[in-house]
């Protein structure tokens, strides 16, 4: 999801769920940190702890606030070098939220956009939809 998608993110909204989006690429000095806990939606890739370059070509550029779900992976960051109270975020970069009788999977890595050009994401894009499939057969 992005901030262009208006209509995917009103759609959305309107059925309870409104995906508060904020930049997931940090600035200055300290910037948005990405980390990806050892888990099934890691499998084979390298995992347990922020995300290093191997992960700069996949990571979100936007990120969402917890929606109340379980959150596979995250991110944070501080609030703006010009903010008066400094603070720390956190975030969901992929996050599944239940819906009546299913599941929803928010994925905001780039894995999607050019399958077969980066092996790290095409490794992750198919351990996502393995967990996919998994939730369909519980």
């Amino acid at each position: 999801m992005r901030s262009i998608d208006k209509d995917a993110l009103r759609a959305l909204a309107e059925r309870g769920i409104p995906l508060e989006l904020h930049h997931g690429l940090g600035w200055g000095w300290l910037g948005c940190y990405h980390w990806q806990p050892e888990s099934e939606l890691f499998a084979g890739l390298p995992a347990g702890g922020l995300g290093g370059e191997v992960y700069a070509d996949v990571l979100p550029r936007y990120v969402f606030s917890e929606l109340g779900g379980k959150v596979l992976a995250g991110s944070f960051k501080g609030t703006e070098p010009t903010a008066h109270d400094p603070r720390f975020y956190w975030f969901s970069d992929v996050e599944v939220v239940e819906r009546g009788r299913g599941r929803l999977i928010f994925c905001q890595y780039r894995l999607f956009t050019e399958p077969g050009r980066d092996p790290l994401a095409d490794r992750m894009r198919l351990n996502l939809l393995r967990l996919a499939a998994e939730d369909l057969t519980r």
